[in-house]
């Protein structure tokens, strides 16, 4: 009998007196799959996953090893590779698994082995399936073991079996792959620790500390339910419940809204939040996907630990915790409840802000929509406005060309702390600002478009934005007029935009207060073909000879075509002007005599100075 072609019947030895069943004079016994198979879901509820997955391995391992020897002292004088192809025969003949060799190569010289096949049939990944269902990663744990083991025997050097597909994980097949551990890679070595000898006291020791940390965590998680509970259906704050979850836990903690903008913090000393300080920009300007693995375990031995707040799939903030010690499963447990408290709580704040911001919206869309709207009733909704007017408020509109970033910009201009909620009308996104909030972050109206500009730029992705605003108002009921300002400036700078990317696209109504007549009733293609055509050869003329044309003829048309008057505003000799504004009228094909000339002039140089904020 060859060693690859053993059966059951061969080995197995049964004595009727006794009841003793022995292979090689080892005594043997039956045991039912299903015994097995709960024995194995009692390990894994009592020793967690990870314990129970090394003990059921070293189980294996053993066994691997016990039968090797047997087949060691059974063949004698038999090549490794008979030997090692007794193996998978012993495996099936035990009624174990069903092993279908496909490759194997052995060198005993240099060591080598790989050995590589199916496993059909296996009662471990039956017993998972019926037990816990699939799992994410491969379950027969017995089986590698039995197989790392048998080989490490048979080779005389340390073996090690991966299973790259399993049933268990909801694979078609299980197959294995054994090598040499010399000759393994850093993947396939993953689990080799579990080989090493545990004491199932020890085990069980670790079990039972873990089962009353665990407790210590539930009881710590009912008194802060029941803190909570307290001050629900008070007019509680959101800061209320940070700092109850914050006594609980001993731990300082930040909530951040989606946008990144602190909710609320607790702070138990006050290195924790001189820690916050230092690091909470290195992730200010990061993708989301990217916020807690950029974040850092420990900085200044307090240790920070970022949870994401999620309530119906939907991520509606960030809590940090900070603390002296490294979060132990007790605090786990307690954090998991502090993220589902906090989950509710901004959610629930969400939809009360939501409804909050939709009444807002609808009251404005209904302030621009001014048609048809009677006195009395814009009279009584500007009353649900407040005492804005005295703070002069105006509308800010963003054009965005991808429209998948319009939240992104709600976002971000929530963070500007509005008095108002941005909303979106007719695809921009619109703000009503008033005059504190613009001097809160810039000198002027202009100066504030810029720092709206560049906080989108760099906090989007991609972002390329086109922002305009109308006048102030003081009259809610005006609020359509400066709208429409912004739309048209807007619309206009969108064109200037696409034809030249270097310039700003921004725009206020101080600046385009001379040009909004012309861009509101001519056609912005049109218009910039008419500045173009007159403008740029004075721009060339005056880069290259610094002749000041442009202002030439700027102050010669405020003088209503006064000679005199002209050279006296410039500074100069009457003769000097004429032959400024002979070179105007050769590059520019113009006629001063002629109106319309000078009509198509004046826009231009309208158009001019308020792409460039003057001259």
């Amino acid at each position: 009998m060859k060693p690859k072609n053993m059966t059951l019947h061969q080995l197995i030895d049964s004595d009727p007196r006794t009841g003793e069943i022995s292979i090689n004079r080892g005594r043997m016994i039956v045991w039912s799959v299903h015994s097995i198979g709960l024995l194995r879901r009692d390990l894994v509820s009592t020793l967690g996953w990870d314990r129970a997955k090394g003990f059921l391995m070293r189980y294996g391992w053993n066994a691997g090893v016990h039968d090797a020897k047997i087949v060691q002292e059974l063949f004698v004088g038999y090549s490794v590779e008979e030997l090692l192809l007794a193996g998978p025969a012993i495996h099936t003949a035990e009624g174990i698994v069903t092993v279908v060799p496909t490759l194997l190569e052995v060198d005993v010289e240099s060591d080598y082995l790989l050995f590589e096949g199916g496993w059909e049939n296996s009662y471990e990944a039956q017993e998972h399936v019926r037990h816990f269902g699939t799992n994410t990663h491969a379950v027969c744990w017995t089986l590698a073991g039995y197989a790392s083991g048998y080989l490490s025997t048979i080779m005389g050097q340390p073996v090690v079996t991966v299973e790259p597909t399993c049933r268990g994980r909801g694979d078609a097949t299980c197959t294995y792959h054994a090598t040499t551990v010399v000759h393994a890679n850093e993947a396939d070595l993953t689990d080799f620790h579990y080989y090493e000898a545990v004491n199932l006291s020890e085990e069980l020791d670790r079990a039972h500390a873990l089962l009353e940390e665990r407790n210590r965590g539930l009881s710590r998680a009912h008194e802060l339910q029941s803190r909570i509970n307290r001050i629900l259906g008070k007019n509680h704050s959101i800061q209320e419940v940070v700092r109850n979850i914050g006594e609980v836990l001993n731990r300082s903690i930040v909530l951040q809204n989606g946008a990144g903008r602190m909710l609320a913090a607790y702070w138990l000393t006050p290195a924790h939040e001189h820690v916050w300080c230092e690091v909470k920009h290195l992730y200010e300007k990061t993708e989301r996907m990217d916020l807690i693995s950029s974040y850092p375990e420990s900085v200044e031995n307090v240790y920070c630990s970022r949870r994401p707040v999620v309530a119906s799939d939907i991520e509606c903030g960030m809590a940090t915790v900070l603390g002296d010690r490294q979060i132990s499963s007790e605090d786990e447990l307690l954090l998991e409840r502090a993220q589902e408290i906090l989950a509710i709580e901004l959610f629930h704040r969400q939809l009360l802000v939501r409804a909050s911001h939709q009444n807002f919206e609808d009251l404005f869309r209904t302030l621009i929509d001014d048609e048809g709207q009677t006195p009395g009733l814009i009279e009584d909704r500007c009353d649900r406005l407040g005492s804005a007017l005295d703070r002069l408020p105006l509308i800010m509109l963003v054009r965005i060309h991808d429209r998948s970033q319009v939240q992104s910009v709600i976002d971000r201009l929530i963070d500007l702390r509005t008095e108002y909620p941005p909303f979106v009308y007719k695809g921009d996104v619109a703000l009503v600002v008033c005059q504190d909030m613009r001097n809160r972050h810039a000198a002027s109206t202009r100066d504030f478009l810029e720092y709206v500009h560049t906080h989108l730029t760099e906090s989007i992705k991609g972002m390329r934005p086109i922002i305009a605003t109308g006048q102030c108002v003081k009259d809610w009921s005006d609020l359509s007029k400066s709208y429409r300002q912004a739309h048209d400036i807007a619309g206009f700078l969108r064109v200037v935009s696409a034809d030249d990317n270097s310039m700003a696209p921004i725009g206020s109504f101080e600046q385009y207060e001379l040009a909004l007549m012309f861009i509101h009733n001519t056609h912005h293609s049109d218009l910039l073909a008419l500045y173009h055509r007159l403008i740029d050869p004075l721009v060339r003329e005056n880069s290259e000879h610094q002749t000041q044309l442009i202002v030439t003829a700027f102050e010669f048309l405020q003088c209503n075509g006064s000679y005199s008057k002209a050279a006296e505003r410039l500074h100069m000799s009457v003769a000097g002007l004429r032959y400024r504004l002979d070179k105007i009228t050769e590059l520019c094909l113009i006629d001063w005599s002629n109106m319309n000339d000078r009509v198509n002039l004046w826009v231009a140089l309208t158009i001019h100075f308020s792409l460039h904020n003057g001259f």
